[in-house]
Order: C-alpha cells, then structure tokens, then sequence
C-alpha cells in the first residue's frame, strides 16, 4: 500500500525541532524511533517536536488539512527479520493531536529453527486532553515465522486514544494460510497511572484446541465397522493447526475507543454493530459485505462486534474472509476519526 496522503496533501514535514533519519545499525540505534508531539502555542495546530529514526526505519511526514501531525513508519528492508527488534517511543504533549501510522502491512518473514524470532513495542504517553490515533497496517506473519508485540499507552485522566491493531493469515495465495508458528500481541492502557485495559491474543501452532477427535482406540474399533460413535463417544480435542482454529476467515481488526474526544464515535460505533442494535442482532452480526445483506450462515464474509468498555471506551472487532471485506466494515467507524481529527488519512488508502 501506499502511504496515506489525501489527494491534495503534500508529502511536507511539519518539524519545529530535531528531525533526525539515522543510518546507523547497532545494539543502541537499529530499530528504534523516537517521536514527540506538542501543540502549537499559537494557532493551536500539533507538530513534531522531536523524530528521531534508526535503520531500517523511516519517517513519513505528510501534511495534512487537520489539527493533528501525522507520521507514517516505513522500513527500508520491507519487512521483519529473524532476530530484529523494533523499538517506538512516543509522547504526545497536552492538548496535542497526533496520529501515528505504518506505510504498508507489517511483513514478518519466517524464522529458522531454534530462532528468535522478530518483535515490535511501542511505549506512548499522551497528555492532559490530548488525542493518539495509532493506525498500522495488519501484520503479516509467512510461514514458519515467530512474532510478538507490545503495546503500552499511559493516557492522562483526560486524553482520548483510538488504537487499530490487526493480524491477517500470511499469504494465503502461497499455500501459506495461517502457517506461521507464532503470533502473540498485548495491548495495555493505563490511565491516571492505574492499568485500564488488557487486551491479548495469542495464535501458536499446535497450542489450543483444534477438532474434535475419537481416541485412537474408539477410532480403531470403529473403523471398517461402518457404525457411528455411541453418544457417550465424546471426541477428545487435540492441539490443531492454526488453519482449522481459524476457519474461514483470514483477517482479524481489532478497533480500541477510549476517552472524551471521542466520546461521539464510541457512540455511534455501539449503536451500530453493538448486540441489540439496529444494524446488530441478539448475537454478533454477521454481513455479507460483496452484496449488502445480513446473514447469520455459516458462508457470511464478516463478523463484527462492538462492546463498551466502561463509561467511555468501546472495542470493536471485525474478523473477515478478505483484508478488502474487514476493511469496508471498518470505513464508516475511521470516518469518524476524520471528523476529529480533520482529515481522512484512509482517502486514498483503504
């Protein structure tokens, strides 16, 4: 994917302070970043105080027509490595806006046995009524690959947080669905110093319950006999590949809402796929997005579910057969993060 510049949106820099790109490698550089909003005394408009990169990292500055400063994050290899190590820092100064993004997917190539695997952290302070919007890409483990993320936000009593967080199959038109061995994120918040939310997901091979099977000697006596399992045959569940857990879908987004600033959108992002609700249902809605119908069959393309998360967040979930299919499930909820922020980083992106 391309960075995420609307039509009129020149690829310009907004820096007040140190700029830095780094082209060094080493235990103390490679793979780190160091970003610093603050909001303007004068005309009230976020900019970058402080952006600091190490290779193989690079920083995407594009203006934009809003109040926040926006900054997309690129990687010169094109992906994660066995052994790499991305480290963000991030501090949003008070009342600031600021929105942090990836260039493309996240792509994490396999490791080798006995590896180390790759992982990212991301460690963000945002102040008293400021706003972060973290929007990656989904992540994208191939084959045999090991990855784990970390992410801790600390919010001022006052700040608000939209945080997208996603993980997709790998390549699936490679014969590589859901074949990696490891994939592990965990996403806490903090707020006012004591930890507000926890989210984690943990998918490993041959970890967790795949189909159900009959012990291999009920298996055994059954076999050739053309008889069913009695009811008391009870399959015993085993660890499964990853693919069977999964089952038809392929991607899964995951949308966090928290604090005043966007107290309207965690409204309507409840009213509308939350149970109960006029486009959900008893159980989580399921949407078949290619024709525009609701379905609650197995075949639908798109489960989304939306939950409040005490008095002023929500948690929105999207699992989905395609990236293209979660993507417009999530459009309307990202076009109100545009009315806040005042542009639309998703124009010409998704």
């Amino acid at each position: 994917m391309r960075p995420a510049i609307g039509r009129s949106h020149a690829a310009l820099p907004s820096v007040e302070a140190t700029t830095s790109q780094s082209g060094r490698s080493g235990p103390d550089s490679a793979g780190t970043a160091r970003l610093e909003f603050r909001r303007r005394a004068s005309g009230g408009k976020t900019v970058l105080g402080t952006a600091f990169a190490a290779s193989p990292l690079r920083l995407l500055t594009p203006a934009n027509h809003g109040d926040a400063a926006w900054v997309f994050l690129a990687s010169l290899g094109g992906g994660l490595l066995d052994g790499d190590r991305i480290d963000l820092d991030v501090e949003v100064g008070d009342g600031a806006s600021a929105l942090l993004g990836t260039q493309a997917s996240t792509k994490v190539y396999r490791s080798p046995p006995g590896g180390a695997g790759s992982s990212q952290r991301l460690s963000a302070r945002v102040g008293a009524g400021a706003l972060l919007a973290f929007v990656p890409d989904p992540v994208v483990c191939f084959a045999d690959a090991r990855y784990e993320q970390t992410l801790e936000i600390s919010l001022a009593p006052s700040a608000s947080l939209w945080l997208a967080d996603g993980y997709s199959c790998g390549r699936s038109a490679r014969g590589e669905r859901w074949a990696f061995s490891r994939y592990a994120s965990r996403t806490t918040v903090f707020r006012g110093g004591a930890r507000s939310i926890v989210d984690a997901t943990r998918l490993e091979a041959g970890v967790g319950p795949g189909l159900g099977r009959l012990d291999r000697q009920d298996a055994g006596e059954l076999e050739g006999s053309g008889r069913s399992p009695r009811p008391q045959q009870t399959p015993r569940i085993e660890p499964g590949p990853l693919a069977d857990r999964m089952g038809r879908f392929d991607v899964v987004l995951s949308l966090l809402v928290v604090g005043p600033r966007f107290a309207h959108a965690r409204e309507a992002i409840l009213a509308a796929w939350s149970p109960g609700s006029s486009r959900g249902a008893p159980a989580p809605l399921e949407r078949d997005h290619g024709s525009g119908a609701d379905s609650s069959s197995s075949a639908a393309s798109v489960l989304v579910a939306a939950s409040p998360l005490g008095d002023d967040a929500c948690i929105l979930r999207v699992a989905a057969d395609r990236f293209e299919s979660a993507s417009r499930a999530l459009r309307s909820s990202f076009a109100l993060l545009a009315s806040v922020i005042g542009d639309d980083p998703f124009a010409r992106k998704w």
